[in-house]
């Protein structure tokens, strides 16, 4: 039997996309991204589905997934098996790696599924101009949206960093218009709350709020 998704696995898995076209979901905010995504790929995963990862943030963690695995009466190895991850430590890496080798990662491993882990950690690197970064962006932006285009759904985390340069929260900026769907998400006072800002709805942002996340628990 394929497992179903939580409340909360449905609220941050890309959705499917109309006709042949992918879908874009947009997680932003605080680093409670990174383990959140991973916990509802998971379900993925446990359907058998598998998982391309680009992970320019160094924030792939596989013991997320091992747990989400053991509550699903899953093999944690047999789910790992269908993350196919790929890393980039500098902008000028995750450039050639999205729009050189993505494309055929995907073609490999039969995969419709993406999770761009830290999407803009690399671009907000000081010794490399705002030009240079904006450029190595757009080649960026423009393949993605070629592979939405071919049918792939994708889930951007792009957590915050440190004071990012000025010039360069036009990224994000064009990232939220360029997505299906945007989530903020905030952590304080031990509670996580996820606003959905992208689509309205009809009575303003949709708002989620969970306990912050620790091994074992199960979420949503």
């Amino acid at each position: 039997m394929r497992p179903e998704p939580t409340h909360l696995q449905r609220e941050l898995l890309p959705a499917c996309g109309t006709g042949s076209r992918g879908y874009l979901l947009l997680l932003y905010g605080s680093k409670v991204s990174y383990p959140l995504s991973l916990y509802a790929v998971s379900v993925l995963l446990a359907q058998g589905d598998p998982l391309v990862v680009v992970d320019g943030g160094n924030a792939f963690d596989p013991y997320v997934i091992s747990d989400a695995a053991r509550r699903l009466d899953q093999s944690p190895e047999e789910l790992l098996s269908r993350v196919h991850i790929s890393r980039a430590f500098t902008c000028h890496q995750l450039e050639a790696l999205i729009t050189g080798r993505l494309e055929n990662a995907l073609r490999r491993f039969r995969s419709r599924s993406l999770m761009l882990s830290g999407l803009l950690d690399t671009l907000y690197d000081e010794d490399v101009s705002h030009g240079e970064a904006y450029t190595l962006f757009r080649q960026i932006a423009t393949k993605l949206r070629s592979l939405r285009g071919q049918g792939v759904s994708m889930v951007a985390l792009c957590p915050e960093v440190s004071a990012p340069l000025r010039q360069r929260r036009v990224f994000l900026a064009e990232l939220q218009r360029e997505a299906d769907r945007v989530i903020r998400a905030e952590t304080s006072e031990g509670r996580t709350l996820l606003t959905t800002e992208k689509p309205a709805g009809v009575h303003g942002p949709r708002q989620l709020v969970i306990e912050n996340i620790s091994p074992g628990r199960r979420w949503g």
